[in-house]
């Protein structure tokens, strides 16, 4: 680039673009090797990416820089911490141990997830025992033999890791005589599946799911959810990655001007109107700070502003079937004792796929479940990127709820790098 012409390049050993959840977390890892050099730049203003939290008049910018704020919201700006995208952690899984393993808890304050509820022609429950399953009118009463049943089957396979199965899922849901409803509120609401394609996949798959979803209800007492959400939003995980590398000597570059990324070079300009040219050993990078990644899915995202009800914080999964869809939509909603909001109202966090062309529309079944303030919709578009010669991309966050993907990839970071980098082995 010819205004980059006369600019020394400067070296790293990696240079790390976005600092949403995967870009922290491996920045964090790699940081703990000092002898690293590492730089990491966002072109935002804050930490966090698609994981970013934002308060109230941050939100209305971010959606419309010209909209009028609610006065009474801008007063009480400071009590909003409104996340972007809903992702919860299970209590009993492997980005919950990452979590621990990094000390993140030392910096983070986890709340638990009050209730977990599935929505077909109304809000239901979703039971947590074999108890509640019985009492529960999600399941027909023919239905709750054959699903009781089917439990206890997965008690087996708890019990006893090595137990064979024969078959794809479907397969397996027709060996107890399960009908649509029991088969879609098994493998979506509990093994948490995002459309029907598990159900050509070996059935190992979905009880594994199934044991940690009830895996996770147990590690709590009395819990009826088996979620935890840190307290004031998503971005105290990014920004909690990020204290820890600073610490460690990781050089940090928010509101970048990246003007080309041409492999492993970063031609930028930073916040002082000085002109860069970083280059680096590896590059671990969002796809969207490359020109050539590829649109692969459109995910609504919607913002819910809610006057409170009577329920607590909860996770809802307003499911395909009833809904004449392809896709599950997922809602969180959070409230004052989450730090999400001031006290009286609630935050609600939705995701789906995008099937029509009236994202709207599509989720006027949710909007018109909830005492609705104001909503903010957007379409998110997911963007991927092969690997090249010293350039690894992560993943962009999909429309699970849950952040089992993220430490997938996470962790498939960290296995790239621990075979193709040709320095010191990694330290983790």
């Amino acid at each position: 680039m010819d205004q980059f012409k006369d600019v020394k390049p400067e070296h790293f050993d990696f240079v790390i673009l976005g600092t949403g959840l995967a870009e922290t977390a491996v920045s964090c890892v790699l940081s703990k090797n000092k002898t690293y050099k590492i730089l990491h730049i966002d072109r935002n203003t804050s930490y966090g990416s698609e994981f970013a939290t934002l308060q109230y008049k941050q939100l209305e910018t971010y959606f419309d820089p010209d909209a009028v704020p609610i006065p009474d919201f801008l007063d009480k700006n400071r009590e909003f911490n409104i996340d972007l995208t809903p992702k919860l952690l299970l209590q009993d899984s492997r980005m919950k141990d990452f979590l621990l393993e990094n000390k993140i808890e030392d910096l983070v304050i986890f709340g638990s997830i009050k209730g977990s509820y599935i929505f077909s022609n109304k809000l239901h429950s979703i039971p947590t025992s074999e108890i509640e399953a019985f009492k529960s009118p999600v399941i027909s009463y023919r239905e709750k033999f054959k699903v009781a049943k089917f439990f206890w089957n997965i008690r087996n396979h708890f019990n006893d890791s090595n137990t064979k199965t024969e078959g794809n899922m479907m397969d397996e849901f027709k060996k107890f005589g399960l009908g649509k409803t029991s088969i879609d509120f098994i493998g979506h609401a509990i093994a948490l599946n995002l459309n029907d394609d598990y159900l050509d996949n070996p059935p190992k798959e979905t009880y594994n799911r199934i044991v940690q979803y009830i895996s996770s209800i147990v590690s709590y007492e009395n819990s009826k959810s088996p979620y935890i959400y840190p307290i004031y939003g998503l971005s105290e995980l990014c920004q909690s990655f990020s204290r820890k590398s600073a610490v460690n000597g990781t050089l940090f570059m928010l509101k970048a001007d990246i003007k080309k990324c041409d492999g492993n070079k970063i031609y930028l300009i930073d916040p002082n109107g000085e002109k860069h040219c970083y280059v680096g050993g590896k590059i671990i990078a969002d796809p969207r700070y490359y020109s050539d990644s590829v649109i692969t899915k459109e995910i609504i995202r919607c913002i819910m502003i809610i006057r409170k009800g009577s329920l607590e914080s909860r996770n809802i999964i307003f499911l395909k079937s009833h809904l004449n869809r392809k896709n599950d939509i997922f809602c969180v909603v959070l409230g004052h004792e989450e730090c999400a909001c001031p006290d009286g109202l609630e935050i609600g966090i939705v995701s789906t796929l995008k099937e029509t062309d009236d994202p709207h529309k599509e989720l006027n079944v949710v909007l018109s479940n909830f005492d609705v303030v104001k909503y903010y919709l957007e379409i998110r578009l997911i963007h991927e990127n092969s690997d090249k010669e010293k350039v690894i991309f992560t993943q962009n966050v999909d429309e699970s709820p849950l952040m089992d993907n993220i430490y997938d990839d996470i962790e498939s970071i960290l296995s790239k790098l621990q075979t193709d980098f040709d320095g010191q082995p990694l330290k983790q």
